[in-house]
């Protein structure tokens, strides 16, 4: 829990051993200049293991940069000094579905095999298809960062 003074900001770093394991941080980029509460983090296991958490191991870092001078208009928002989720909050959480990790590679692997029992018989094709598999993996990749970042 902290007080930022309006002439200070907070980026979130995402600790690397970690994140090595497949353990991602859903944090914004940076906490804004007065906020004061409780710092919320979402956390997601891209990883097909479990990944433990030992009781106040470092999982996320923080940094402090002065600001040259105040900001005009310090952060107000409806997170100002809120100490726990809101239950709103929790049930946003838990009414969500998202495509896990497994649906993800069978889905990939099911594009894989389609494109190899098509390889034959379509290879004037190829550039065509290639380009709608780059296409296909940006729009899942894009999707899996949507939701790590939110």
């Amino acid at each position: 829990q902290g007080q930022d003074p309006p002439r200070s900001s907070r980026p979130l770093v995402r600790y690397a051993g970690y994140a090595r394991k497949g353990l991602i941080a859903t944090v914004g980029a940076q906490v804004d200049p007065g906020f004061r509460g409780r710092l919320l983090v979402g956390l997601t296991n891209l990883s097909t293991k479990p990944i433990h958490l030992p009781l106040k191991d470092v999982f996320l870092t923080i940094e402090f940069h002065g600001l040259e001078r105040p900001v005009d208009t310090p952060y107000d928002g409806p997170y100002q000094d809120r100490d726990e989720l809101a239950p709103q909050d929790i049930t946003a959480v838990m009414e969500r579905e998202y495509m896990s990790q497994t649906e993800m590679m069978r889905t990939l692997e099911a594009l894989v095999a389609t494109v190899e029992g098509l390889k034959y018989s379509v290879t004037w094709r190829l550039p065509l298809l290639m380009g709608a598999i780059f296409a296909a993996s940006l729009a899942v990749f894009g999707a899996m960062a949507a939701f790590i970042f939110r």
